[in-house]
């Protein structure tokens, strides 16, 4: 099933962010520092989370301006944190139809609704009646049986008469239930003795409910990890974030930590290290593009007593990365941030594929922040190329590079809103994060991100654009589109649109455009094109000076 809208309220900054829409494959939220976008994509995650005890809202999470107010209330009337829209896609209804016959969701609309107190509530078009026919049809009764039972009216009811009758084949017989009713009775009793019909349908749609899983800045894989001292924190349930990188580095090869202290001969636990570094640097390297030098490799060694505890003694796995152009090898956690994201990702998402399938809505928060402009391209054509046609990705952001500019649609806008008061003196009415369909916003701050990516989108446009066409002067600007035109109307090929016409000035002047299209920085210097700039305001003396022949 997708997630179609959120609607989240009354959670930490949030107090009601709006209803917003959820892309079906990608969803950016841009946003400045201090917006709430996080505590979105937390709110978005207690809807199913792979952690059980991230299910439930906690008090502690409402508006701390409100809390005091709220608790006196909270017994009798729980507020929402969330509310969700989902829509079922045709093998979730047909699911329901195999359990339970045909038409007893009636539409494909699902709504899911979270809040406090353990408050949980599914909305979803259902036919009672159909459901109840259905299960009574679907069962070996006489005519005279099964229009009892519909009689009845409802499941309960049908229990209750079942139960009052001794079991069959006691005697009298007439006071006792048919070997048919007997089969038909173990059947509510196994199912719907403490449920109806519709709390079975829910539970079904649960088990096929998308689990929700997050990933922030901070879970990273550490460079090299203790054994014993992992296997003490495993035993005491306290994990640490970087534990839960390396536990999915571990499934990669099939692992856990003490089947590694067994593992008595070097070859065969050495090939399945080699064989995981081997699988990593591949993925990692189809899309790292800021050093195509670095292999990663996994060793598995005794510690050395003169070693920083607790890695003085017992099994330590350490991850190294060479560089095969320096030939030497560096600790993991010593490289960049960004790498160090960037691997620690793919270790993880590696392991949620394994388990869950494509049943996963990914939430990435400030994904790639310690990656270079052009890294975070990358990152974003990874999120296209192998996420977006599986899964449901929401990310958040406040860079003009994690913005794809052909998606822009993608893109909502995050603000912490303030609003002025109406009359001076009076305080001004803080009503928290909101949350922008249409890509707009009063906030400039919050605006910049996108501004400043359809900036650079237009420079790239005007002089290295993928889809530039060089030609000799403005005449061919005139011709080229009339003959494109002449063609089409006679069902011809003609000139693509996504072409830009650009005009050289002579052809002369083309191999010194040509040059703009190689990856270093020039000078430009081509006052001869004629076009419309913006200056950034009255300091055009600068840009003139530059554009001067």
């Amino acid at each position: 099933m997708l997630l179609k809208n959120v609607h989240v309220t009354h959670f930490k900054c949030v107090k009601d962010s709006t209803e917003f829409t959820i892309d079906p494959d990608v969803t950016c939220l841009v946003g400045k520092n201090e917006s709430g976008k996080t505590a979105l994509l937390q709110a978005i995650e207690k809807i199913n989370p792979l952690d059980d005890e991230k299910t439930t809202f906690d008090i502690l999470d409402y508006p701390a301006n409100e809390i005091t107010e709220y608790k006196r209330r909270a017994s009798k009337q729980p507020d929402n944190a969330i509310i969700t829209q989902w829509e079922l896609e045709q093998q979730d209804l047909e699911a329901v139809d195999d359990a339970f016959g045909e038409g007893v969701v009636t539409g494909p609309s699902l709504r899911i609704t979270k809040g406090y107190g353990k408050h949980e509530e599914w909305d979803f078009t259902f036919d009672e009646a159909k459901a109840f026919h259905n299960l009574i049809t679907s069962h070996e009764l006489y005519a005279e049986e099964r229009t009892a039972f519909q009689q009845a009216g409802d499941l309960k009811a049908v229990y209750n008469i079942l139960n009052k009758k001794r079991a069959s084949g006691t005697e009298p017989p007439e006071e006792a239930r048919s070997p048919r009713e007997e089969a038909f009775f173990d059947v509510l009793k196994k199912d719907f003795k403490t449920r109806s019909i519709r709390q079975a349908v829910v539970a079904l749609l649960q088990e096929r409910l998308p689990k929700i899983v997050y990933f922030s800045e901070y879970l990273r894989l550490p460079g090299q990890i203790s054994l014993d001292d992992l296997k003490q924190r495993m035993a005491t349930d306290n994990l640490r974030d970087g534990d839960r990188i390396f536990l999915a580095l571990l499934s990669m090869i099939g692992r856990q930590p003490e089947e590694l202290e067994s593992i008595g001969e070097f070859e065969p636990l050495q090939r399945e290290l080699e064989g995981a570094s081997s699988g990593l640097t591949k993925t990692i390297f189809k899309y790292w593009k800021q050093n195509r030098h670095l292999r990663v490799h996994f060793r598995f060694e005794q510690g050395l007593r003169n070693d920083e505890p607790p890695f003085d003694s017992g099994y330590v796995m350490r991850t190294r990365i060479e560089n095969t152009r320096h030939g030497v090898t560096t600790r993991f956690d010593e490289r960049s941030s960004g790498f160090v994201w960037f691997f620690s990702f793919l270790v993880w998402f590696g392991q949620v594929r394994d388990n869950f399938g494509e049943d996963v809505i990914l939430l990435l928060d400030e994904p790639g922040m310690g990656l270079h402009a052009k890294a975070q391209a990358d990152l974003l054509r990874y999120i296209d190329d192998e996420l977006a046609d599986k899964y449901q990705v929401i990310y958040t952001t406040h860079s003009p590079f994690m913005i794809s500019p052909s998606h822009l649609l993608r893109a909502r806008t995050v603000e912490d809103v303030l609003q002025k008061a109406a009359k001076p003196g009076d305080d001004d009415i803080e009503l928290g994060t909101k949350v922008g369909d249409d890509v707009l916003s009063t906030d400039r701050d919050t605006l910049f991100p996108l501004q400043a990516c359809l900036g650079y989108e237009i420079t790239q446009t005007l002089f290295i654009g993928e889809n530039s066409l060089l030609v000799e002067g403005p005449s061919e600007i005139l011709y080229l589109p009339w003959f494109s035109r002449k063609l089409k109307s006679l069902n011809r090929q003609g000139l693509d649109n996504r072409w830009t016409l650009t005009p050289c000035g002579g052809i002369d002047k083309v191999p010194a455009f040509l040059s703009l299209f190689a990856p270093v920085l020039f000078t430009i210097r081509c006052g001869f094109v004629a076009g419309v700039f913006p200056c950034g305001g009255r300091a055009a003396g600068s840009w003139a000076s530059r554009t001067a022949p």
